[in-house]
């Protein structure tokens, strides 16, 4: 039995246009298992290329006329993106765009539905949470939390997936940060129609590290806690919250 020929540059960077087209997640190990290794300044190059094309905003035109903007990417293809970027790319190269890419990929995480998520084929899609292990995720969030603490934004950031992130050992824990986002952890979730679970209200209540490490820091960091509410689900009494 001949064996096949083995692939070209040409043909590695075509793979790669190919999986990032098909936003397949499941794809991205298996290639880089196969092919980093001696192409990591082409793929570089491929990458880049590549967020330009899918994340960078163009005006859409109709008769001739602009009409708005818009991004060619689907969020998979995001999500794809910065997973490769994050196994191409050093942390210095991650600033504008990249570090957008970051926050939509951290809101991707933080949402209830998260772990819920099925590909087009309707298949359990491999989780972000579980291919960045892979990668010196570490590293980046150190920078990307360095540009939070200094704006005083919490771009995608939420303490429940602070204390994921720290339970896997991606990150570690910043005292100043955790108090930022504990500071807004009542408060109802920005999407419509969507607020905080009542699980994770019980994971505030009886956590040790909450009420022994991180709520004490509100009084060691300005925070925005004075501006937070309570925030319940829709059609559900104190009561029953309290109770439930």
């Amino acid at each position: 039995m001949t064996q096949s020929a083995p692939k070209t540059k040409k043909d590695i960077l075509a793979e790669f246009d190919h999986i990032i087209a098909t936003g397949e997640l499941s794809q991205i190990i298996p290639f880089l298992d196969a092919h980093k290794q001696g192409n990591v300044s082409e793929l570089k190059k491929q990458l880049n290329k590549a967020r330009r094309y899918y994340l960078d905003w163009y005006e859409v035109k109709e008769n001739g006329r602009t009409v708005g903007t818009s991004v060619r990417g689907t969020p998979n293809q995001e999500r794809m993106l910065f997973c490769l970027a994050l196994a191409l790319l050093s942390p210095s190269d991650f600033n504008g765009r990249w570090l957008d890419c970051f926050t939509q990929v951290l809101r991707y995480m933080s949402d209830p539905d998260y772990y819920k998520s099925l590909d087009n084929k309707n298949n359990t899609m491999p989780m972000v949470f579980d291919i960045i292990k892979h990668f010196d995720f570490k590293e980046l969030f150190n920078i990307y939390m360095a540009e939070c603490v200094k704006r005083e934004i919490m771009w995608g950031l939420d303490y429940p997936l602070l204390r994921r992130l720290e339970n896997a050992k991606l990150i570690d824990h910043h005292p100043q940060l955790f108090a930022m986002t504990i500071a807004r952890f009542t408060m109802p979730n920005d999407m419509p129609k969507k607020k905080l679970s009542i699980d994770e209200y019980r994971e505030f209540v009886f956590s040790s590290d909450i009420m022994i490490r991180d709520v004490k820091l509100l009084f060691e960091y300005e925070t925005h806690v004075s501006w937070t509410t309570f925030g319940y689900l829709d059609r559900q009494t104190f009561k029953e919250y309290k109770h439930g």
